[in-house]
């Protein structure tokens, strides 16, 4: 057989109007592609949400020791947030860089047996449209514990909102609710 008898026979079967598996074949084929490309998108996404976790827990991290480094100072102040925002712009290193956004939130309480609120403060830097759609640290005030010298401990809660990636199918999957627009993640933690 040479080359010209498998040409003939290659357009013999394309042109044959029985030839639904070739056309079945590139149903299957377009479908997996886009299914191969949206799995990928998602990917992207989980991997850019397990670097914004990342980067959350150091903040967390260091506002949990606020004793040592702000010298015991238990209210943060705005040039802390916005120390925050540098450092997580500093951990980040890419393209979401510019469009970050850390909000900090700290609860303190009053010198009572039961949990009265003494001050709530909430502040944000980074981006100038902080959209964190974490819930209220005030929602969650039974997480402060009573210590040993009988005050509740003060909360504070690091949130951190950064963009979703972009993707080849990524405005098809945000406008189904199979992906956020903007990835947020929160935490809360004690002072020691």
């Amino acid at each position: 057989m040479n080359d010209m008898d498998y040409r003939q026979r290659i357009g013999a079967f394309l042109r044959n109007p029985q030839g639904s598996v070739v056309v079945e074949a590139a149903f299957i084929f377009v479908f997996l592609s886009v299914l191969t490309v949206a799995a990928m998108d998602y990917g992207f996404w989980l991997m850019a949400r397990s670097k914004a976790e990342r980067i959350n827990y150091s903040l967390a991290a260091v506002i949990r020791e606020r004793s040592t480094l702000y010298n015991g100072q238990e209210t943060p102040g705005s040039n802390e947030v916005t120390e925050l925002a540098s450092l997580a712009k500093f951990l980040a290193q890419d393209s979401t860089v510019s469009s970050l956004c850390v909000r900090l939130e700290s609860v303190s309480f009053k010198e009572t047996t039961t949990r009265q609120v003494d001050k709530y403060q909430k502040t944000s830097a980074g981006k100038s449209k902080c959209e964190v759609n974490a819930p209220a640290l005030t929602e969650n005030l039974q997480l402060s514990p009573l210590s040993i010298r009988g005050r509740w401990v003060p909360l504070y809660q690091v949130s951190l909102s950064v963009p979703a990636p972009r993707g080849s199918l990524s405005a098809l999957l945000r406008s189904s609710g199979a992906l956020p627009e903007t990835i947020t993640v929160s935490n809360i933690v004690l002072a020691r």
